[in-house]
């Protein structure tokens, strides 16, 4: 037996309790997209126990998803030091931490939701009877062959969440948005309550988010500094700042900058809260304004309305807020390392601030000479595409550039020769003979059907087909192009 996560329902008679271990490795953002695909597991195994492996740093955020029933931390830091150049102390260290898996419950189902030779070795360790997910070095059920034939080209590395999510649930995308377990938000309503009075319902709360764990996103102190400015400007607004200890001297010289009425108005917690203190903020709040940090998923997760600031490569299509709506202000040239937002950028975001707590609609606010993409989140048949917020408008990463070279490595060469052979059968169009040139036809064939279908999945369709249909569907476009131009090459060819 093996779960159907598509209807929702066990498929068969649930003899015992289910047990199903989770492998989320992922930084604590990721770990907190994962909690769509855990209530889908709940609600297909109502009566399962669900274990969340992860990183011993993101133990406490696995604790607050909905669903989970028992976290496995493990120390990820630790590994590195375990090779000391001694062999024998080295195998002897290494034995004994692969040891500690065993002790373990098995599992009736091992899902593995990263990719990688560390992730594939512990999921090979963890006692199950069945594994679900991208393991390194062999081809899984399907759909996830497909993605473990994709994994030996690294060009096309690391997949994100939203890839998974395609493989585990075809008929229920886009996923829903995260969700935490009840009772997760007190002990922020508290900190604020201490801190910072918010008596005076009239007033706008902006929470700004200092930090961020990769050093290239972090945004610069002046121009956060000019952004704090702008919003406290208007005598109706109040900011709170979030952030951990390493950013106490940012927030400590952004106070010094403001002075008088306006500094009555900040509510410094740099330092102050931990992980599992900040749903309950981020509730109270109107609006997140944060680079690219988990905090944005946190957001999601506590429905709040977010403004990510992306640069220096951070792409919304791949680490946006997962929450329809949200919405992202992009350096235009991101994707080739573009550096640091400017100062003219950060009063841009605040004036998409504001316009975003009064509730005025998007598109009629563009600023035509910024050299930024201002994109909104909106559902996809691959889970959510953070497109422009005026239609028409092009973006670099607006209409889904992470996805593309995944495309066309499954619309070129990419599918496993055993796949394309086996689902050919008696097809149309071009015949050229070739392994790739029946993949092109089967494609071309499941191409043909999305359209006429309206992207509607067809019940014959195996797994593989869907998961193919829906990654075509988001873009038809890209897809039909892609199709002529290789066809034609392979006509000139033959």
């Amino acid at each position: 037996m093996r779960p159907d996560l598509r209807s929702g329902q066990a498929a068969g008679p649930v003899m015992k309790r289910q047990r199903i271990t989770l492998v989320q490795l992922a930084r604590f953002g990721d770990l907190i997209q994962t909690s769509p695909l855990i209530r889908r597991i709940k609600k297909s195994f109502p009566d399962s126990h669900l274990a969340v492996v992860t990183d011993k740093r993101a133990a406490s955020v696995a604790g607050m998803l909905d669903g989970v029933d028992e976290v496995i931390p493990l120390n990820l830091a630790s590994i590195p030091d375990m090779l000391s150049g001694d062999l024998a102390q080295d195998f002897s260290r290494v034995k004994s931490w692969a040891d500690g898996f065993q002790s373990l419950p098995r599992s009736d189902y091992l899902f593995l939701l990263n990719q990688g030779d560390l992730t594939s070795s512990i999921a090979s360790l963890i006692p199950a009877d069945k594994l679900l997910g991208p393991l390194r070095g062999s081809l899984n059920d399907t759909p996830h062959r497909l993605l473990t034939a994709l994994l030996s080209n690294r060009s096309y590395n690391p997949f994100h969440l939203s890839e998974i999510w395609a493989a585990y649930q075809s008929d229920e995308l886009p996923p829903e948005k995260p969700a935490l377990r009840s009772g997760t938000t007190g002990t922020g309503f508290a900190i604020l309550d201490e801190y910072g009075s918010l008596s005076n319902s009239n007033y706008k709360l902006f929470a700004l988010n200092l930090g961020a764990g990769a050093a290239g996103r972090r945004p610069l102190t002046e121009n956060l500094a000019a952004l704090l400015r702008f919003l406290l400007e208007n005598p109706e607004n109040k900011v709170v700042l979030l952030g951990t200890k390493a950013d106490l001297e940012i927030e400590a010289a952004l106070q010094k900058l403001v002075s008088g009425e306006q500094a009555d108005r900040i509510i410094a917690l740099a330092g102050k809260t931990r992980i599992e203190d900040l749903p309950g903020i981020l509730k109270r709040a109107d609006l997140l304004i944060s680079s690219d940090t988990g905090t944005l998923q946190l957001a999601a997760a506590t429905d709040t309305p977010s403004l990510g600031l992306f640069f220096g490569g951070a792409n919304p299509v791949e680490t946006g807020c997962f929450r329809s709506g949200s919405v992202a202000l992009v350096r235009m040239d991101t994707l080739s390392g573009g550096g640091q937002m400017t100062g003219k950028a950060m009063l841009y975001a605040g004036s998409v601030a504001q316009h975003m707590v009064e509730n005025k609609p998007l598109e009629e606010y563009y600023d035509e000479d910024e050299a930024t993409a201002l994109l909104v989140a909106r559902p996809a048949p691959v889970g959510l595409l953070y497109e422009p917020a005026r239609f028409g408008e092009d973006s670099p990463v607006g209409k889904g550039r992470r996805w593309r070279p995944l495309l066309e490595y499954l619309l070129g060469t990419g599918l496993p020769q055993d796949y394309a052979n086996s689902r050919t059968g008696n097809t149309d169009g071009v015949e050229l003979g070739d392994s790739d040139g029946r993949q092109l036809t089967l494609l071309r064939k499941l191409h043909s059907q999305v359209l006429a279908s309206g992207g509607e999945l067809k019940p014959e369709w195996g797994e593989e087909e869907r998961w193919l249909a829906h990654i075509i569907a988001a873009f038809p476009v890209e897809t039909a192009n892609w199709l002529n131009v290789e066809t034609e090459k392979r006509r000139e060819y033959a």
